[in-house]
């Protein structure tokens, strides 16, 4: 096994890691992520970390304007993550000789470097399991706020639009897997964000309750809404999450379904899909899965196996009975 050491990593191993880390599947073919990786190191090892501001990103690493507002525009931050996501990734595919850590901390653009000694014999190593769920990649995101949507509007006051979203739990003992969570609360934040005439209380204040465990009324009189959706009715239906943020290519294109199915180990033959957006079921066909269209809105959704009002849907409960797979 290894342990961190305390030591200062070289330049030169420095480089090498990171030349060694550029060359691997995880980044070889994502020039975009390569290059933010190359940037910040290139400046930490310069001594520049003052430049690794979002404005500064955003200009000479992602081809932003002058008129780049990094309070609107939340680009470095989510690139920011994906990176966090692929260097995890990548740590957890090695073939775990390497001795040198690259990462990247939350809320900081600065990497940090650390060397690792052996501690005794060797053991195979294994590939970590993913706690955090599936939530048939960041479309089931988007259909569990839509089956808390479907399902309020049929009870709620229809004056009464807000709502909050808390953190999900990492549940995992590997902190690694935080992003995880994190995507999958923000993929929900963000659909129901989309929902005409829905106001959802900010990311920030929602995330101040994570890792709380107060009582879900109170927290609604303390944000003022009507309505709160947490994570605990979700967490046992899903083995692993992917979001949009780990992919190079968004819907319409595959990519998110596919990465999906391959860390399921599952034939994407048989995967089912439920999307609400002509271009998410677009997606699902070009990877080959069943798809299911949620009616939520006006769009027209074509080329569908089955289309459905919502997840209370009598339909949908024969229609999977139906399938053999």
């Amino acid at each position: 096994m290894a342990i961190e050491s305390s030591l200062t990593p070289s330049r030169q191993a420095i480089e090498a890691q990171v030349a060694k880390i550029l060359a691997s599947p995880v980044f070889s073919k994502s020039g975009r992520m390569s290059g933010f990786l190359r940037f910040i190191v290139g400046k930490t090892l310069d001594g520049q970390n003052d430049d690794l501001k979002e404005y500064t990103i955003a200009l000479e690493v992602f081809d932003k304007d002058e008129s780049f507002d990094p309070r609107i525009d939340p680009t470095v931050r989510s690139e920011a993550r994906r990176l966090r996501a692929k260097l995890s990734e990548y740590y957890q595919t090695a073939s775990g000789d390497d001795m040198l850590l690259v990462d990247l901390p939350k809320g900081s653009y600065v990497p940090v470097f650390r060397e690792r000694q052996s501690a005794g014999p060797a053991r195979q190593r294994t590939r970590p399991r993913l706690y955090v769920a599936l939530a048939l990649v960041a479309a089931i995101a988007i259909a569990a706020g839509i089956w808390w949507w479907s399902a309020w509007r049929r009870h709620a006051n229809p004056t009464s639009r807000s709502i909050a979203v808390l953190p999900f739990e990492n549940l995992s003992a590997d902190p690694a897997n935080e992003y995880f969570s994190d995507g999958l609360t923000e993929e929900i934040l963000n659909a129901l964000a989309n929902v005409d005439g829905f106001k959802v209380v900010a990311r920030t204040s929602a995330f101040q309750f994570k890792g709380k465990h107060q009582d879900i009324r109170s927290i609604g009189k303390q944000l003022n809404v009507d309505m709160v959706l947490d994570g605990a009715g979700l967490r046992p239906r899903f083995r692993v999450v992917v979001d949009g943020q780990q992919v190079e290519r968004p819907k319409p294109f595959p990519d998110v379904y596919l990465r999906a199915a391959n860390l399921l180990g599952v034939n994407p033959g048989k995967c089912i899909v439920f999307e609400d957006s002509p271009t998410g079921v677009e997606a699902g066909r070009s990877a080959g899965m069943r798809v299911v269209g949620v009616q939520t809105h006006s769009a027209d959704l074509r080329d569908v196996d089955l289309s459905i009002r919502d997840f209370d849907d009598p339909k949908l409960e024969q229609w999977l009975s139906s399938l053999q797979v």
